[in-house]
């Protein structure tokens, strides 16, 4: 899972506060189509659920966490879209 090389700097910003005291409850992503915005919230959402993250990858790709979210059954990730 890959973030656009624009956005890169928001996402690793938000990443650390996942690593803090920061946590953020939800995450309203807009913008303009095609700039990467479903992208950036999905790596987030990833980042936020697995826990056995390292370094700068959003998530680990292989927990129970990051394979309930890639097949779309994670109980914790809603995705909110306009009609």
């Amino acid at each position: 899972m890959t973030v656009v090389p624009w956005l890169a700097d928001a996402f690793r910003r938000l990443a650390l506060a996942l690593d803090g005291d920061r946590q953020h409850p939800a995450l309203l992503v807009a913008g303009p189509p095609g700039t990467g915005k479903r992208d950036f919230a999905r790596a987030f959402a990833a980042a936020a659920l697995c826990h056995e993250r390292a370094g700068d990858a959003p998530a680990c790709g292989h927990c129970r966490d990051c394979t309930l979210l890639a097949a779309g059954t994670h109980p914790d990730f809603a995705r909110v879209t306009l009609e």
